[in-house]
């Protein structure tokens, strides 16, 4: 596997905010051109263990290996969600995935059909306290897609509070997301 890093290297392998992530960013900004680097990421759903050069402004390729880590995987197999093939267990380790944060959901309703849903609520940092506060805010949300739907549309419990403030409270996933898309395309 070959891996190229540059600025936008935080995009590709998780949410900015992960420490780990940050680490390997400054680490290749730092570095002069042709100087060696090597990283290895380890998370919850394998390894990633990478070594190149250093291109200079802040880009890195080289190579890497990964190895899933079966428990994981096992993990996954208990709670019905099928990790098809290794380019699941990667993309799994680089969003940071967490079987805990999937039975946290699954107790308060949310099924996961597979694992291209927990990557989305992993990149995406989908958590039970954001389905806690659209709950606590009045939206009616049952279904795992709505919930990864209403984050990536940035629907969160003060813009809920704003819009029953303008007339439209207890809305459902679907209005919601209307509502919020328009407001964006007004905003442009």
């Amino acid at each position: 596997m070959r891996l190229f890093v540059d600025d936008h290297f935080n995009s590709s392998i998780g949410p900015s905010e992960n420490a780990d992530t940050q680490a390997i960013v400054d680490k290749v900004a730092r570095a002069a051109p042709g100087e060696a680097i090597a990283f290895t990421l380890s998370r919850d759903a394998g390894t990633l263990a990478c070594s190149g050069r250093a291109e200079g402004g802040g880009r890195a390729s080289g190579n890497c290996r990964f190895d899933p880590n079966p428990g994981f995987a096992g993990g996954l197999a208990r709670r019905a969600i099928a990790a098809t093939d290794s380019e699941q267990m990667l993309a799994l380790t680089l969003v940071n995935a967490h079987l805990g944060t999937v039975d946290a959901l699954a107790a308060r309703g949310y099924d996961f059909a597979d694992a291209g849903q927990l990557i989305a609520v992993s990149a995406l940092q989908v958590t039970p306290a954001y389905a806690d506060e659209l709950r606590g805010a009045g939206l009616q949300i049952g279904k795992l897609g709505d919930l990864i739907a209403a984050k990536a549309l940035k629907i969160d419990g003060q813009w809920l509070g704003d819009m029953a403030r303008a007339g439209y409270p207890d809305l459902v996933v679907g209005k919601a997301a209307v509502h919020r898309v328009d407001a964006d395309r007004d905003d442009c």
